[in-house]
Parts: structure tokens; C-alpha cells; sequence
């Protein structure tokens, strides 16, 4: 059984599900200030580091992503 056949009822009607506006949607995908958080400490002054690019990363080998200090500028790259 595949997903798509698992959204069919079983009369053979597919049920209408109400769909998100364009808007709603960008929203919600949009990058929020808590999920540039990274949990490291910035090495020269100790403040929580943040993803200077979110949803992006470094295609190096192992893939890394770049972070960067709010506080003094410190800027680095994280194993991503």
C-alpha cells in the first residue's frame, strides 16, 4: 500500500482537507529568532552563538555550517 492509497477512504472518495493560504505557509517555514539558536558558546566572549544562515549549510566533507557571535562579531563554522 502506498501513501497515496492510504488517504483514500473506503468508498473511494478522497477527503477534503482544509489547504493552508500561501501566507500560512510562508509563516510558518520562515525561520524563527529560537531557531537560529545552536547551543555553543561563543569562544572569545561567552554569549550563545547563532546560525549566521539557517536552513544552509557548508558542503565540505563532514558538511558544516556557519555561526556567528550577536554580541563581539565572532564569526566560525560548526559541523553542521
Amino acid at each position: 500500500m502506498s501513501v497515496n492509497d492510504a488517504a483514500i477512504r473506503v468508498d473511494g472518495q478522497i477527503p477534503k482537507v482544509p489547504l493552508k493560504t500561501l501566507e500560512e505557509h510562508n509563516e510558518e517555514r520562515r525561520p524563527q529568532p529560537r531557531d537560529l539558536l545552536t547551543g555553543i558558546a561563543c569562544p572569545e566572549c561567552g554569549v550563545e552563538v547563532l546560525e549566521s544562515f539557517p536552513g544552509t549549510m557548508l558542503m565540505s566533507m563532514p558538511p558544516q555550517m556557519q555561526i556567528h557571535c550577536p554580541e563581539c562579531d565572532w564569526r566560525g563554522v560548526c559541523l553542521a
